[in-house]
């Protein structure tokens, strides 16, 4: 074999190396934006659903009388019910469904309910954006606290039981 056949077999391993090592950084990188993209389509679909059956039971607008404890029970199944510190916005819109759903459909719980909603539908739209790359950083705790408010919990303690 002469240098000339041993330099272009050299060369030919390289370029068949990096051409599978770029076709792998390729997959990759499309894995996970197809994954995102999946992710933020769903999360979409869910603000949506959530907006507008909370709208329905603000107003009291329901179509019949099977209308009311189907939304509720649907929006109840579309939140988190885990009885832990992080979630004390999810359990508080189930509470308000559950007073809403045994005949309470007061001022007070209505506002309180509509309020609660929003500022759930701020925090996902706030997450989305993080994770989509449109905002530089991910959510600070300080951004997280301004937007939950009476809800924010701590980091260290949102995995303990209430």
């Amino acid at each position: 074999m002469n240098i000339f056949e041993t330099i272009l077999t050299a060369v030919a391993s390289s370029a068949a190396v990096s051409a599978l090592i770029a076709a792998l950084f390729s997959k990759s990188n499309n894995d996970k934006n197809q994954s995102l993209k999946y992710v933020t389509e769903e999360r979409g679909k869910w603000r949506q659903f959530i907006k507008e059956s909370s709208s329905v039971i603000y107003s009291g607008n329901y179509k019949n009388d099977k209308e009311k404890p189907q939304l509720i029970s649907q929006l109840i199944l579309s939140l988190n019910p885990l009885n832990v510190r992080g979630n004390k916005l999810d359990l508080k819109i189930i509470d308000l469904l559950k007073t809403i759903q045994r005949g309470d459909e007061s001022t007070q719980t209505l506002d309180e309910f509509r309020d609660c909603i929003s500022i759930l539908l701020k925090h996902d739209w706030e997450r989305s954006k993080a994770e989509a790359g449109k905002s530089k950083q991910k959510i600070d705790e300080q951004s997280l606290k301004e937007i939950l408010g009476e809800f924010y919990t701590p980091p260290e303690e949102r995995e303990e039981p209430i």
